[in-house]
């Protein structure tokens, strides 16, 4: 697999993929901001650097055969802050290209969003839709996107870009996220039916993170191009919350409080990634929603 460089190794997803890397043979670095977390073993490199300003990025892709790019300003933060959604998620993304050349990178590995789709898209989106961005973080990744594909049509290094869908699980620590899926189970143990606010007929793609991890390895392999990182299945709040129940073994129905808001139905179409990418998502949410089972019960218990 080579020397692989994650981004924004201390999030949620770049604690995952140097764990996972690191357990597929890659020799692994980590670049964040903030210091390497405890979950990580030692033989997990560790450079503190920001993407946002460009200090530790050479150093941090020095060496390195392959860069897997996560670090990111989330949904909430972009949206409360659009220009430092474009400093971080697109100037930022622009400031490890360079490092990455000047490196002499071969293959980059950049995670999208399902959000560059925009919430009015066609579903299942195809990768061949054209994107319309609606929000910060979307119109910023999308621009990342560009940029990936910019410097792989120049034959700088190959590129490959994943649009993640709506990714569940618990985290490289074992503890539970404050995601909707975490929000019902939290409420099922504790004996009160889970709240959905919304229509009732929205819906996501949700994917879980191992299934992710997979497919970033395979994109580090070597795929070159843009692909749907999903199960190419959508399920409404309500359903996620029902099977939350059937995971806890708790006979509570979901309370519905309809907004005005319209419907928005995101989910993958899979067909590019299970021919190209050779991915397909093999946890189902009844099998991960059961898996967080363990990982909230204690966290209420605490």
């Amino acid at each position: 697999m080579g020397h692989v460089l994650v981004t924004g190794a201390s999030g949620y997803l770049g604690q995952w993929a140097c764990i996972s890397l690191r357990e597929a043979g890659a020799s692994v670095r980590g670049l964040a901001r903030s210091p390497k977390p405890a979950v990580l073993s030692s033989d997990v490199a560790w450079v503190t650097g920001d993407v946002a300003s460009g200090v530790g990025l050479e150093e941090a892709a020095r060496g390195c055969t392959h860069v897997l790019h996560l670090a990111c300003l989330p949904f909430g933060d972009s949206g409360r802050s659009p220009v430092d959604a474009e400093q971080i998620n697109t100037l930022g993304t622009v400031r490890m290209l360079e490092a990455a050349r000047t490196a002499g990178v071969r293959h980059f590995v950049y995670a999208s969003t399902a959000y560059v789709y925009g919430s009015r898209a066609r579903a299942p989106s195809d990768e061949a839709d054209v994107p319309h961005p609606d929000t910060p973080y979307g119109a910023s990744k999308l621009a990342g996107e560009i940029w990936c594909e910019a410097y792989a049509r120049a034959g700088v290094f190959s590129a490959c870009m994943l649009r993640i869908f709506n990714v569940y699980g618990s985290a490289a620590d074992g503890s539970p996220r404050p995601t909707v899926e975490t929000v019902f189970l939290r409420e099922l143990l504790a004996g009160r039916s889970p709240v959905v606010r919304g229509h009732p007929d929205s819906g996501r793609d949700f994917v879980h993170v191992n299934d992710v991890m997979c497919a970033f390895e395979k994109a580090i392999a070597g795929a070159v191009g843009t692909f749907n990182v999903g199960t190419g299945t959508v399920r409404t709040l309500v359903e996620v919350a029902e099977e939350a129940a059937r995971a806890v073994r708790v006979d509570l129905l979901p309370r519905v409080e309809v907004t005005g808001e319209p419907p928005t139905r995101l989910w993958a179409d899979t067909r590019r990634a299970a021919r190209d990418l050779r991915f397909e998502a093999r946890v189902s949410l009844a099998e991960g929603l059961l898996g967080l089972v363990s990982a909230v019960s204690s966290a209420v218990a605490r």
